[in-house]
């Protein structure tokens, strides 16, 4: 533990240090949190577009037939 040695001036000091590296964990956590998601929205997406999308015809338009 850095208060016992002697690493900070004072209590202030300690005590903004604690608050600075508690804050980046948080952020730390936060941002890996956001590229998850975006990690998992990216796939669901690219799931999306792979997947065969069914041929919408219209009335109007004629039918292909295909000859062999």
């Amino acid at each position: 533990m850095k208060a016992k040695g002697n690493q900070f001036k004072n209590k202030y000091v300690l005590i903004e240090a604690i608050h600075k590296a508690k804050t980046e964990e948080k952020r730390a956590k936060e941002l890996g949190a956001q590229a998850e998601a975006k990690k998992t929205k990216k796939k669901r997406g690219d799931e999306k577009k792979e997947a065969p999308q069914p041929q919408i015809q219209s009335k109007d338009a004629p039918e292909v037939k295909k000859t062999a």
